[in-house]
């Protein structure tokens, strides 16, 4: 499957700042999708370029194996008219460039949502290369920038983004939300809540793995990662400090880390107040954040009181924390805190100090041995919900879902089933008439040899894994040892069997299968019934067509192919599959029935039994 994520602030791990979607499509690549990110060559966070000294409009970078398309786009400072040409720029240039008219077109878009610009242009992308649209929502705009404080509910644009919001909904096949309670909003306003799918964000464990220790301090640090923005509510934790220093300055020391609008306005409260037990760090990048979190003894993070969070809260900063074994004091007033529901540490209300000052005190004072189960309750608390291995699995099952139920509806809107079983009743009806001489002799010279009975009959799996009867003939005798177990298949595989397999000659019985409507002339080989269990759900995909006589992977390989390599082409004829495919399926399968290619795996007689993938490994 190939999926394009667009969001104007992705970044990679080299970047201070959340990597959502670069985590996300990391483990959609290591399962065998084709994940390809689109964002701004400019960081929010830093107000930098992420690459300096590219004068391409748009250029490719990787990193780690993770492919992002990157969009030169106007530098901003602010909340200004300048920010608004970058987000324009963004979401034009990605509609209009040549570049994404000479691409290879995906299978699923999806639109983030940290500005609606973006995800509109996405859903246009989607639209134009006639593919599903998902649509992220990240932050529920206009509603946000009101109960902020920053627009009017009656501006003009809110005006236009509310319609652009609906519009957005509307559009999309699927709408994934980050924060728990989003469906009630999102219901709110005349969408089908069925359509809303909860993928919180998250902590990738494999950079914890191997940096968990005890800080080292000679104060109590309590620290905070992230953004320095309105939203985070940090004035409290200043006059938190305030209330703190006059018995605890030498005691207790906040670390603040990150950068944002406010800073300079915190670090200058900081320095009119004299506090000395506030201390003020650059951004870090995001794979290093692991390393600094533990420096700290425990944890802050605040959130303001506004209506908007009765939806919830899914901050990348707190799953962070949790991940470090660290106890939080979270000053929030949500539809969810993981912090209470993690046994983690403590809650104060949202903009009073006074409480906030008192949780750090209860820490404070707490021995080693109660901070340190606090930490390891936080810890097992993501490893179970917010691990993004588990939450890419989420996005998987939910991309794999839309991207069928999508093809599903092109293909019943399609002549395209009607004309290929026309043809499959014609071709197996003329094959049999043709070769029902061969067919007799055959089976005269099977029962002559190998006795009863002259067909083999089993149980497959057919469309969607419906199981029907197969018809083959006989190869192999029924030979067994001496406890009535049956031989190893070479033993038993009769120079007859050989020659009808080489020949191919086998196979034709199922034309009866075919005749019947329950196999195709073309589509993947049936295996066996046993198997369905043992497919990654990318794998189970090849059985949303019929079966087939011969196919895509048989024309590649047939049995020399190892089994991934045999499902992934099964699965490229399933998105690629039309009448020109199957005719050029069939013309092939007569060249390498001619030249007898891939009959056998090596070494063996038949195809190893299939136990299963190592989903990394796809």
């Amino acid at each position: 499957m190939r999926v394009m994520i667009v969001n104007h602030y992705a970044i990679p791990p080299v970047e201070a700042g959340g990597t959502r979607h670069y985590s996300l499509a990391k483990e959609l690549i290591a399962r065998g999708h084709d994940v390809q990110i689109v964002a701004a060559n400019f960081s929010h966070q830093t107000k930098t370029p992420i690459v300096d000294n590219v004068r391409e409009v748009i250029f490719k970078r990787v990193y780690d194996g993770v492919p992002f398309i990157f969009v030169n786009v106007p530098a901003y400072q602010g909340n200004t008219l300048a920010r608004f040409k970058n987000m324009l720029s963004f979401a034009v240039r990605i509609l209009y460039d040549r570049y994404f008219k000479r691409i290879e077109p995906p299978d699923i878009v999806i639109g983030s949502s940290p500005h609606p610009f973006a995800a509109w242009a996405a859903q246009k992308m989607a639209a134009r290369w006639r593919v599903p649209f998902v649509f992220e929502v990240r932050d529920l705009w206009p509603q946000s920038l009101i109960e902020l404080g920053r627009i009017s509910p009656q501006h003009p644009a809110v005006l236009l983004l509310a319609r652009l919001e609906r519009y957005l909904y509307n559009r999309a096949a699927k709408i994934v939300v980050l924060l728990p309670g989003a469906h009630q909003y999102i219901k709110s306003v005349g969408i089908d809540a069925n359509k809303v799918v909860w993928i919180p964000n998250g902590v990738d464990f494999s950079l914890y793995d191997h940096v968990l220790q005890s800080a080292d301090n000679n104060k109590f640090t309590v620290m905070y990662a992230g953004a320095h923005g309105l939203a985070n509510g940090l004035e409290s934790v200043i006059k938190c400090a305030e209330i703190l220093d006059a018995d605890y300055r030498d005691k207790i020391v906040f670390r603040l880390v990150g950068d944002g609008p406010d800073k300079d306005i915190l670090r200058k409260s900081a320095l009119e107040k004299h506090l000395i037990n506030v201390q003020f760090d650059e951004p870090i990048p995001k794979r290093e954040i692991p390393r600094i979190l533990m420096q700290a003894d425990a944890f802050v993070v605040i959130v303001k009181d506004l209506p908007l969070y009765k939806y919830g809260i899914s901050l990348n900063k707190i799953y962070d924390y949790l991940a470090s074994a660290r106890p939080v004091v979270i000053g929030a007033n949500a539809f969810n805190n993981p912090v209470e529901e993690a046994g983690a540490g403590f809650t104060a209300p949202p903009g009073d100090p006074e409480k906030l000052a008192m949780a750090v005190l209860r820490l404070y004072h707490m021995t080693n041995i109660e901070r340190e189960q606090m930490g390891r309750n936080g810890r097992k608390y993501v490893q179970e919900n917010h691990d993004l291995r588990s939450l890419a699995l989420k996005l998987e099952a939910v991309l794999l879902e839309t991207t069928l139920n999508d093809g599903s509806l092109r293909k019943k809107n399609s002549i395209y089933p009607f004309i290929k079983r026309c043809f499959d009743i014609m071709g197996s009806g003329l094959g049999l008439l043709l070769m029902a001489p061969v067919l007799v002799i055959l089976a005269v010279l099977i029962r002559t040899q190998m006795g009863r009975p002259v067909f083999f009959k089993q149980v497959r799996p057919g469309l969607e894994g419906q199981p029907f009867t197969m018809y083959k003939f006989r190869t192999m005798t029924e030979q067994r040892d001496d406890e009535g177990a049956l031989l190893a298949d070479d033993l038993r595989l009769t120079r007859l069997g050989k020659l009808l397999r080489s020949a191919s000659l086998d196979e034709f019985p199922e034309l009866f299968n075919v005749l019947k409507g329950e196999m195709s002339l073309v589509g993947p080989r049936p295996l066996l019934m046993q198997y369905l269990d043992r497919y990654t759900p990318e794998q189970a995909r090849r059985h949303h067509v019929k079966p087939g006589i011969t196919g895509w992977a048989q024309v590649h390989g047939r049995n020399a192919l190892k089994w991934e390599e045999k499902f992934m082409l099964d699965i490229w004829y399933v998105e690629h599959c039309s009448l020109w495919l199957d005719a050029k399926i069939l013309v092939m399968t007569l060249l390498k029935v001619f030249k007898r290619e891939g009959i056998n795996a090596e070494g063996r007689a038949t195809m190893p039994e299939f136990i299963g993938s190592d989903k990394k490994s796809l």
